[in-house]
C-alpha cells in the first residue's frame, strides 16, 4: 500500500523496509548483500534474540562458520564482517541452535568495486520530493559513528535532498558510513537502486454524486442512497481505496439491519476511475429521519465524505401540494371544453 506522505516528502530508507535484492538458489529465492572488499558488511538473521535469550548459530555453505575471530563476530542477531574479503563471499545461515530449522538464508557477495551492487530498491514518483537517510542503527549496536557521505552512480554528491524529481535523478545511490570500533575505523557502505516513474499521481478523493443534500421520501418504504467518487487516473488507487456508511455518526455496525445491504462499484469514464457506494434500506423507519446518512471514502492520500438527510414526505402535504398543482391545469382544461361547447 502507497502512503501519503510518499508524495510530500519521500524517504528512501536504506533500511530492511525497503524493497531487498534476492538471487535464486537450489530453486529458491534468497535475499542477496552485496559489500565491498576492505569494508564492513553484515548479515542479519530473523529470530529473536532477546525475547529468547539466543546465541545465534550461523553456517556458510552448510558448514558451520568460526566466529570467534577478531575478523568475523556475532552481535545478537547481527554476524559482522570486519573488514570483509572476497572470500567471504557465499551462502549463509542462521539457526537458533544446532537441532533448530534454519531461520534465515542470505546470499553475501563481496567485490573489489569501490561501489556495492545495490541490495536495496527504491521507486519514487516524479515530481515528488526525497531525503536521502541512511542506515546506520545497525552498526551503531557495536560502533561509533562518525560521518555519512553519499555517492550516485558512485560520484559524490552534496545534497541529500532530491527536489521535483526527474528521470536523471535514477541511479545507484551509495552511503559510505565512516565508524570507530575498537580504536580501529572503518567504513561500511550499501548502495540502494532508486527508479523514477511517471504515473498519474494519486488523487484525493472527491464525491460528484449527489449534489443534493436532503431526499425526500415515503416512511415505511424501502430506499437505495448512493454515493459516487472520483478517484483519479492511477489504477493503484482503487485497491487502496475504501468506502464506508455512517448513521448519526455511528459506523453502520451498529444498524445490522443496514450493514447487510451496502456494497460498491468501480467503474472508468474517460480514464477516470469512479466508486460507487450503495446503502439500500429496506424500510426507513422513523428513526433515520433528520439525521446525517455519511457516505465516506477513504485513501492514503486523502479522504472525502457526503452528508445525506433523510426528510419523510407526508401524506397529506403530499396530496395538498398535486391539489394545488393540478389546480391550474383543471382550471385550463376547463376553458378549453368551454370555449368548444361555446
Amino acid at each position: 500500500m502507497r502512503s501519503a506522505t510518499g508524495f510530500v516528502g519521500f524517504l528512501l530508507l536504506i533500511a530492511s523496509s525497503s524493497c531487498n535484492e534476492f538471487v535464486m538458489h537450489e530453486g529458491q529465492m534468497v535475499e542477496s548483500v552485496y559489500g565491498t572488499e576492505g569494508q564492513v558488511s553484515w548479515l542479519e538473521c530473523e529470530v529473536d534474540v532477546e525475547e529468547n535469550n539466543l546465541t545465534v548459530i550461523w553456517a556458510r555453505d552448510n558448514q558451520t562458520l568460526d566466529t570467534s575471530t577478531s575478523r568475523i563476530r556475532v552481535q545478537g542477531a547481527m554476524l559482522w564482517f570486519l573488514s570483509a574479503e572476497k572470500g567471504d563471499s557465499g551462502m549463509y545461515t542462521c539457526r537458533e541452535s544446532l537441532q533448530s530449522p534454519v531461520a534465515s538464508q542470505v546470499f553475501l557477495s563481496v567485490s573489489s568495486k569501490p561501489c556495492p551492487q545495490p541490495s536495496l530498491f527504491e521507486t519514487v514518483q516524479q515530481g515528488t520530493n526525497m531525503t536521502l537517510l541512511c542506515r546506520q542503527d545497525e552498526i551503531s549496536q557495536i560502533a561509533l559513528v562518525n560521518h555519512i557521505r553519499w555517492l550516485k552512480d558512485c560520484k559524490p554528491i552534496d545534497s541529500i535532498t532530491l527536489v521535483n524529481i526527474m528521470p536523471g535523478d535514477a541511479g545507484n545511490y551509495t552511503c559510505v558510513i565512516s565508524l570507530t570500533y575498537e580504536g580501529r575505523s572503518y567504513l561500511a557502505s550499501q548502495s540502494t537502486w532508486l527508479e523514477v516513474k511517471n504515473d498519474p499521481p494519486l488523487q484525493t478523493p472527491k464525491v460528484t454524486y449527489p449534489k443534493e443534500d436532503t431526499i425526500y421520501i415515503f416512511p415505511d418504504q424501502p430506499a437505495n442512497l448512493t454515493c459516487i467518487a472520483s478517484l483519479g487516473y492511477d489504477e493503484e488507487i482503487v485497491t487502496e481505496t475504501i468506502s464506508y456508511w455512517t448513521v448519526n455518526n455511528s459506523f453502520i455496525d451498529n444498524y445490522p439491519e443496514l450493514k447487510k445491504n451496502t456494497h460498491s462499484t468501480i467503474e472508468i469514464r474517460d480514464g477516470m476511475y469512479y466508486s460507487a457506494s450503495i446503502l439500500s434500506i429496506t424500510v426507513v423507519q422513523q428513526e433515520f429521519f433528520h439525521v446525517p446518512f455519511r457516505c465516506k471514502f477513504d485513501n492514503p492520500v486523502g479522504t472525502a465524505h457526503k452528508d445525506l438527510w433523510l426528510k419523510p414526505i407526508r401524506t397529506r402535504v403530499f396530496q395538498s401540494c398535486l391539489i394545488i398543482l393540478a389546480a391550474p391545469i383543471l382550471a385550463i382544461i376547463a376553458v378549453v371544453c368551454f370555449s368548444r361547447c361555446c
